[in-house]
């Protein structure tokens, strides 16, 4: 603890420069991130002119970064080595903790699971001069706490410059930092490392990136006007979906906090609100409810995939996606709304964004006025009147509500449900953590990548602007509430080997927040412990479509539709009733016997 301190009070005296100097003599962003990146108050310093951008593209506003205490909890770290020897880096799926590369909790004084990559897009390997080293953590890291990285000399020689700073003569261009970097290493021998097999260590700290979202939820009242626009009902409409009795549509009117829809009016310190908006509102009541008793039927809140909405899910006549039978069956009534960011009308925006990354934070940020209309919604359900809209008829329970979200839906739904200890049971379908890592390496990814490589051509930079998203990021990621999300009665549905989601995210964030995964399972994530059947949650439950399995490099999966099987499989659906039951206590069953739910054994 005393090197620690002394470590945390060797700020560097000076700025490092942008484009020289520091660390390895490639400029203040290498690696990234880096303690240097840190002013005199403990807040972020990112230069605003020290990003990436496009030919003719936008600054990214570094204001909506530099209000931190430290960096993300997912954070990624990236810098630019040579001679990294890829086949001793620790992968992936081995979650290792004392490898050839390390993350360690000085604060806590404890290893962090981290995997090390090298950047495998074609340009990257057509030019190993660009080639990005990224070093990644594989559970949540605590805010408050400094995170030191290091390569020992088993996956790269030691740079000149750091050889020159071990030797006690600091290089030009750092700047006063070496006796930082020198405190760093002594407290690494103190944990029983070699110095002499470190080739290279940095450090940084983690801070809370919720701030901003928790004072959007803060400053939002519950709503308490709706409009409903649309009326469908079984018998006057032909395009309904079986098992359907009505289904609105409408709108309810909630705490605008974008500026032409795109991002936040920024004050240098918060949001600022604009007023109100209408925030879609989509209601299903299938026919098993008709003859209910009054007040007796539950409410599921529900959380639409990957730039759709409730209707694409919930109102197709044919239910291609076999969620209205799931629902239906459920005997609840279904409330949601859309993801402002990720919703169809959305689309065009993504791929502005994916073609300027300078605004990126329009995407995120709009991702939080979704998260809030959401949180909204419910407290509409809980507290609110939505529940006396007459065409409800009476029917509904607001004492028991719960989530049930997919893909996205899933993610999001994760953060939201963090905001929503009041509701009782969640079950988050194929879903994950971490954005940053997993957006790119998400099937998905393949439709924006080209629009990001035609305007940031350079591999290096590609990767630097899409380490630092994670920090914008933040808001919205389930990690950023691993603490709210511990204990609770969530069940995450995992589709073994997911083409859209990798499975490492849900691993993650089961491993960060103490959940187990259920058995039979066709596989065991390190550091999750094993429950069986019957069980409560959160916990994992693994279907196994036996698809192949997506690659283990930082490049878009192979579509193998994997993360659509689960979805189609009775077993599936009979855990979720069976969990979501309201005359039940929240048990989750494995419904294909003693053995892992594959397609033999789980059926279509």
């Amino acid at each position: 603890m005393t090197l620690l301190l002394l470590l945390l009070a060797c700020k560097g005296p000076a700025p490092v420069p942008v484009g020289d100097g520091g660390l390895l003599d490639q400029g203040v962003l290498w690696p990234y991130p880096s303690a240097q990146l840190v002013d005199w108050r403990g807040k972020l310093a990112i230069p605003q002119d020290a990003l990436p951008k496009a030919d003719d593209g936008t600054d990214l506003p570094v204001d909506r970064l530099n209000w931190r205490r430290g960096f993300s909890v997912a954070q990624s770290s990236l810098l630019l080595l040579p001679g990294v020897d890829p086949e001793a880096l620790p992968g992936m799926r081995e979650v290792q903790t004392l490898g050839t590369v390390r993350m360690i909790d000085l604060t806590a004084g404890a290893e962090i699971p981290c995997f090390a990559e090298l950047d495998m897009h074609p340009d990257a390997q057509s030019d190993p001069e660009r080639q990005a080293l990224l070093v990644r953590p594989l559970a949540a890291m605590t805010p408050g706490h400094q995170v030191a990285v290091v390569i020992t000399t088993d996956a790269a020689p030691r740079p000149e410059r750091f050889d020159q700073l071990m030797a006690g003569e600091e290089p030009p261009g750092l700047e006063g930092w070496g006796p930082h970097y020198l405190a760093l290493v002594d407290a690494l021998e103190e944990r029983g490392l070699d110095r002499d097999e470190i080739a290279l260590a940095w450090d940084f700290p983690i801070g809370d990136g919720t701030a901003m979202l928790r004072y959007m939820l803060a400053n939002t009242p519950t709503p308490v006007n709706w409009t409903i626009t649309d009326i469908a009902e079984a018998g006057v409409e032909d395009d309904i979906p079986p098992g359907t009795y009505r289904q609105l549509t409408g709108t309810f009117e909630v705490t605008n906090w974008l500026v032409d829809e795109t991002g936040w009016a920024y004050d240098g310190r918060w949001p600022v609100p604009q007023g109100t908006t209408q925030a879609s509102l989509f209601i299903h009541i299938p026919e098993s409810v008709m003859d209910a008793e009054p007040g007796t039927v539950p409410v599921i809140l529900f959380g639409h995939g990957l730039l759709t909405d409730p209707q694409h899910f919930l109102a197709d006549p044919e239910d291609s996606e076999d969620f209205v039978d799931l629902l239906n069956r459920t005997d609840a009534i279904v409330v949601g709304t859309t993801w402002r960011g990720l919703t169809r009308r959305d689309l065009g925006a993504a791929l502005t964004v994916a073609g300027d990354m300078g605004r990126f934070h329009e995407l995120t940020e709009r991702l939080t006025q979704g998260v809030t209309n959401t949180v909204a919604l419910a407290h509409m359900v809980t507290e609110g009147g939505l529940l006396r809209e007459p065409l409800l008829e009476g029917l509904a329970d607001p004492d028991h509500v719960y989530y049930y979200g997919v893909s996205a839906g899933s993610m999001l739904g994760a953060t939201t449900l963090a905001q929503l200890p009041e509701i009782e049971r969640g079950v988050l379908h194929v879903g994950g953590s971490s954005w940053g890592v997993s957006f790119e390496r998400s099937a998905n990814w393949a439709d924006f990548a080209p629009l990001v490589e035609d305007t940031i051509g350079d591999p290096l930079d590609r990767q630097l602007l899409l380490t630092n998203a994670q920090l914008l990021w933040d808001a919205v990621e389930p990690l950023s509430y691993v603490e709210e999300l511990s204990g609770r009665s969530i069940l995450m549905q995992l589709s073994y080997g997911d083409d859209e989601l990798d499975n490492f995210g849900a691993e993650m964030l089961a491993r960060s927040a103490g959940w187990a995964i259920l058995t039979p399972s066709a596989s065991v994530p390190p550091g999750v412990r094993t429950v069986s059947a019957p069980a409560r949650g959160p916990l994992l439950a693994q279907f196994d479509p036996q698809l192949p399995m997506p690659n283990d490099d930082n490049q878009p999966s192979e579509r193998t539709g994997a993360h659509r099987v689960p979805r189609h499989w009775e077993p599936a659906k009979l855990q979720t009733i069976q969990f979501l039951d309201p005359d039940g206590s929240g048990v989750i069953e494995h419904f294909c016997g003693d053995v892992v739910c594959d397609p033999e054994h789980a059926g279509h």
